[in-house]
């Protein structure tokens, strides 16, 4: 059984991660009434540090709805995948604060580079006295781009509240397959599912990996794409995995925010049924 989840990505205007096209208190309400359980929050939808009576406002409006916080990132680093993307590792209590104030049991960080491990360990025992848990997502320019990287990753971190947020466009995107049984090396560290959809273009958004450059443009869930979602399907199937499954696309010119939030929400529905 599936919870579906909207991650707020979809309305930060291009080129900004931090900023905010339509606020929570436009878009929450219709997400809730179209049958999400939870959303994905980023730091554009979150108070500025410190706003413990900003923090308590949101949880209410997140509390009224229905909905809770199926992950949280609150770094900012984490989304520009920069040079700082691990600093956070080291500084947890203000993190975890805020996943505590939000009733957040998920944080997505960042483990930039090998030598950041013993960080990860650090951050994953902090959270483990409060009882949440810390993932990283399968991303382009990072140890996690592939499952197989991924998984020896995960088995030098050692921790069992650091696990993996699949998303297999960037696993695409740096090499990686499609198939079945791909999740099985990483089964019990999938902590979150993070759907989004493109297609291969000559320009467009470039995407920087380990292995070279692509180009992209991001396309609707439901419309044709370079994912096989029958195949994502199969593959949770395949590792009996119950859990969140999160509509991570990004903000899309030319598309009305409610058309991403009822898009989004009939292809998670198709994925549970295809079970």
């Amino acid at each position: 059984m599936y919870l579906y989840s909207l991650s707020v990505r979809a309305f930060e205007p291009p080129l900004d991660k931090c900023g905010i096209g339509p606020t929570l208190e436009q878009f929450a309400a219709p997400a809730a009434e179209a049958g999400y359980k939870g959303l994905a929050l980023r730091p554009s939808q979150l108070p500025t540090p410190g706003d413990t009576e900003g923090l308590a406002s949101l949880r209410r409006q997140l509390d009224d709805l229905g909905l809770q916080v199926s992950s949280l990132t609150t770094a900012s680093d984490v989304l520009r995948n920069d040079a700082n993307a691990g600093r956070h590792l080291w500084e947890m209590a203000s993190h975890l604060d805020v996943a505590d104030a939000l009733g957040a049991a998920l944080i997505r960080v960042s483990v930039p580079n090998i030598e950041s491990v013993s960080a990860a360990r650090y951050a994953a025992d902090q959270a483990a006295e409060r009882g949440i848990r810390l993932a990283q997502q399968i991303h382009a320019m990072s140890p996690f781009e592939t499952v197989d990287e991924a998984a020896e990753v995960l088995k030098m971190i050692d921790r069992p509240n650091f696990g993996l947020i699949f998303e297999p466009a960037n696993m695409l995107l740096c090499g990686g397959a499609l198939h079945k049984t791909m999740l099985r090396p990483v089964h019990d560290k999938v902590f979150d599912v993070y759907l989004q959809n493109y297609r291969p273009a000559a320009s467009g958004t470039a995407v920087v990996t380990n292995r070279g450059e692509r180009f992209i443009r991001h396309t609707l869930l439901s419309l044709p794409g370079e994912i096989n979602f029958r195949i994502i399907a199969a593959a949770l199937n395949d590792i009996q995995y119950s859990g969140w499954l999160t509509a991570h696309n990004p903000y899309l010119p030319g598309v009305d925010w409610r058309a991403h939030i009822s898009d989004s929400v009939r292809l998670l529905g198709c994925i549970s049924r295809w079970q």
